[in-house]
């Protein structure tokens, strides 16, 4: 289940966002609460200060927990195009919520908001993401692989595509 986020999420965003474990894909670091709640801040009424966008809470159904977050962020009005993300608590990894968020994403961009297409980027070595976005319908753009450096490491990053069916 998706919601905006809300300031009584500081605490579980904060936990998410700090942990060294889910931000190990991310080019920033683990994130402090003022970063936290700058996040939340920005995010209210479902727009990123710059970029239009929205980012949703995602809600576990059977306790109401905060597991996680997602986001149609970096739309491009001329191009129709938009990026999609999620971030999930590592004790629900492999429960099929990050799937379920990306394909929620993918319905809620192409569907609801008519997105002629969605971008998304992945860290070569997170192969769970890589999964999740295939899982989801994105495919994997070859000729579009970049290299980041993060962490004092570079990193291979992939690009993924999904257009809207004509």
């Amino acid at each position: 289940m998706f919601r905006a986020l809300e300031l009584t999420d500081l605490n579980d965003i904060f936990n998410l966002r700090s942990d060294p474990l889910v931000c190990q894909y991310f080019y920033w670091e683990p994130q402090g609460m003022l970063q936290s709640l700058n996040y939340i801040a920005a995010s209210e009424g479902n727009k990123f200060a710059d970029r239009i966008g929205w980012v949703f809470a995602i809600i576990r159904s059977s306790d109401g927990r905060l597991i996680g977050d997602c986001s149609i962020h970096g739309m491009d009005l001329a191009q129709s195009d938009a990026s999609i993300g999620y971030m999930l608590s590592p004790d629900v990894w492999g429960q099929g919520f990050a799937t379920e968020a990306a394909k929620s994403l993918v319905a809620f961009g192409l569907g609801t908001l008519g997105l002629k297409s969605l971008r998304a980027t992945c860290d070569a070595n997170n192969q769970a993401s890589v999964r999740v976005l295939e899982k989801a319908g994105l495919q994997r753009v070859p000729m579009l692989t970049d290299r980041r450096t993060y962490r004092g490491e570079e990193h291979e990053i992939l690009h993924f595509l999904l257009r809207a069916p004509p």
